[in-house]
């Protein structure tokens, strides 16, 4: 590592939980294209984000979904999750 990229990392490493919502319709599949200024910007992927303290895994499956996909709660239906760990 360079003494530049060394000096260039101000953040300490932590742990976060991440979820990624499959939204079916249907044979039909919900994807989102990533906003501008996201470091996946224009690429399309299921909705996905950080849990937020005190937030379930489904709670935030649904409020990232609401959020990125703008489609409203009542087509919504959570029938299942499942957590998923990585190191």
């Amino acid at each position: 590592m360079t003494e530049q990229q060394q000096n260039s990392t101000d953040w300490s490493p932590r742990m976060v939980v991440c979820v990624g919502a499959v939204v079916l319709q249907g044979e039909r599949v919900l994807f989102v294209r990533q906003a501008q200024g996201h470091p996946l910007e224009g690429r399309w992927s299921i909705p996905w984000g950080i849990v937020d303290p005190g937030e379930s895994p489904d709670a935030a499956a649904l409020r990232e979904t609401r959020e990125e996909s703008g489609v409203a709660d009542g087509w919504l239906p959570v029938s299942r999750s499942c957590l998923a760990g990585f190191a």
